[in-house]
């Protein structure tokens, strides 16, 4: 009896074309290469808005002022960087506005720092973002679906 089923387990071929198995890993290497791209995109995003905004609270704290030149050396790896000094209505917040892009495959993320409400061009008046909230480093992003 063990002879028969060895021999059908022989004589059946259950391995795959190498067609298919490159057409299958690939599909996953792509998966995993699309995952990896929103993940920086994510963390890059985390990281720069947590350093720009501590930078801004210890500036706070001391006294002292943050300057653009500051945040452009905080701020790395974003897709596009923007500079507004014709912010329109929102006139009365700031003179400047620089607004930082992280592009990723499900959502852009966003920073917005304002600069020179009070007259002095160059010092960060408030840090924004738009898109998903920043997470604390070490926390995991916020899920507002339990509110």
């Amino acid at each position: 009896m063990s002879n028969s089923r060895s021999r059908k387990k022989s004589g059946r071929s259950n391995s795959r074309s190498p067609v298919e198995m490159a057409i299958i890993w690939g599909g996953i290497l792509i998966l995993v290469g699309l995952a990896f791209y929103e993940f920086r995109a994510r963390s890059t995003y985390n990281s720069n808005y947590q350093a720009v905004m501590d930078a801004f609270q210890a500036a706070e704290e001391s006294g002292e002022s943050l300057t653009d030149e500051e945040v452009a050396k905080l701020v790395t790896g974003h897709s596009s960087h923007e500079k507004n000094n014709k912010i329109g209505p929102n006139k009365l917040l700031a003179e400047r506005m620089d607004r930082y892009e992280f592009k990723g495959l499900i959502q852009n993320r966003e920073i917005y720092v304002y600069y020179g409400s009070h007259g002095e061009d160059g010092i960060v008046d408030d840090v924004f973002y738009v898109g998903e909230q920043p997470a604390a480093e070490g926390d995991a992003p916020a899920d507002d679906s339990a509110n």
